[in-house]
């Protein structure tokens, strides 16, 4: 597994990420890697979102009046197959 080295962190930067990982009972190295991890899935599911966003946007909208969801609603009640 490769290995990522992280530079130009200041020392009370550093200090805190520890005091994270100390407050979740982890080590600095599964904190780190727990924090990558979330940050990775986050943005897979911000794109996902936006890619159903996308394809929801370019479908017609559909229009239902009262009525039709009434009758729909009702229609089992009523025998008849929606």
């Amino acid at each position: 597994m490769p290995n990522v080295l992280i530079r130009s962190i200041s020392e009370e930067e550093l200090s805190q990420l520890r005091a994270m990982a100390e407050a979740r009972s982890q080590s600095l190295q599964a904190f780190m890697t727990d924090m990558v991890r979330k940050t990775l899935s986050a943005d897979h599911n911000r794109k996902k979102l936006a890619e159903i966003e996308a394809r929801l946007k370019s479908m017609p909208s559909a229009t239902y009046t009262t009525e039709d969801l009434m009758a729909a609603k009702d229609a089992p009640r009523h025998g008849v197959a929606t």
